[in-house]
């Protein structure tokens, strides 16, 4: 026979029956079973619930464990070093890594992480000392777009805002290539009308380095997504309000030195491109009604 989490999942009409069930599994001290439960009837609170008791209970039984591995980690880690020191044995692993650190896209990507700390001499070493390239912005963009995706799909049940099992990747490249496309053009015109200095391909890679702390952020969204619940999700919104916030910050200062600009010119510029966006946005929308409404004349 099958579980009954398994026969009242086949159908989401029994949502209220999952639920029922969960609470009397949860009662019992069937945590397990309970959390099934919860999931199948998308009941967040109850999930929740008896996940921090699953939590708990895991903690308690590996916490003893997991400290030794760390501290075992730990010494291990200081005993190869002081080898090391004496005798060099990871010498030739370590010019592998500086022969693969060398090459030139990887040293490009690598040189984005430069604008956490110093977005000024990033901006500078873009637009006038040429290391950075499109294939470096291309690199990035793609992290981007790969750890938004999980994010969306892969994030706990507690935050996840899209249904088990759906899927619409095409849709979210769309987004993300139209979003990052479309602000930049946008940008870029309203840059040469207001006299900047920027080059089409500094904007594009400055933009591009910019989201630099959305890559950083987004594994940590996603690892404490899998790991919190209800109750600690002021931590997921803390780490999010710091990377938008960071990658704003990092767009404006990127516009602002690629340019030249003074930081008042650089808000004007930034809602000039905004302005710009919606009336692309609106365009775009208006041509997609009149070709849609041709079709079904057409059809």
């Amino acid at each position: 026979k099958e579980p009954w989490t398994e026969v009242l999942r086949m159908n989401s009409l029994f949502s209220y029956a999952s639920i029922g069930l969960g609470e009397a599994l949860y009662r019992e001290g069937n945590y397990a079973e309970a959390l099934t439960a919860f999931r199948n009837g998308y009941y967040r609170s109850g999930y929740s619930d008896a996940y921090w008791e699953l939590r708990s209970d895991w903690l308690h039984q590996y916490m003893g464990i997991g400290l030794i591995v760390i501290i075992g980690l730990w010494i291990l880690i200081a005993v190869l070093k002081r080898i090391n020191r004496k005798t060099g044995f990871m010498a030739p692993a370590g010019n592998v890594f500086r022969r693969i650190g060398n090459v030139k896209l990887i040293k490009q990507v690598g040189y984005s992480f430069n604008m956490l700390k110093n977005p000024f001499d990033t901006c500078y070493g873009i637009r006038w000392e040429n290391r950075a390239s499109y294939g470096s912005a291309l690199i990035i963009l793609g992290l981007y777009f790969v750890l938004s995706v999980a994010v969306k799909y892969y994030s706990g049940f507690l935050f996840k805002s899209v249904p088990d099992g759906y899927f619409n990747l095409l849709g979210d490249f769309i987004n993300v290539a139209g979003v990052f496309i479309l602000t930049v053009c946008c940008c870029y015109l309203v840059c040469t009308v207001t006299e900047g200095e920027t080059t089409f391909k500094s904007l594009v890679i400055g933009t591009a380095y910019s989201l630099v702390p959305m890559i950083v952020a987004l594994p940590i969204v996603l690892l404490l997504s899998n790991i919190l619940t209800n109750n600690e999700s002021i931590f997921i919104t803390l780490v999010n309000i710091v990377a938008y916030g960071w990658t704003g910050l990092l767009i404006l200062l990127n516009v602002m030195y690629l340019n030249d600009y003074t930081m008042k010119k650089t808000i004007w510029t930034i809602v000039l491109a905004a302005f710009t966006a919606l009336i692309c946005i609106a365009l775009i929308f208006v041509i997609y009604v009149l070709v849609s409404q041709l079709y079904d004349f057409i059809a």
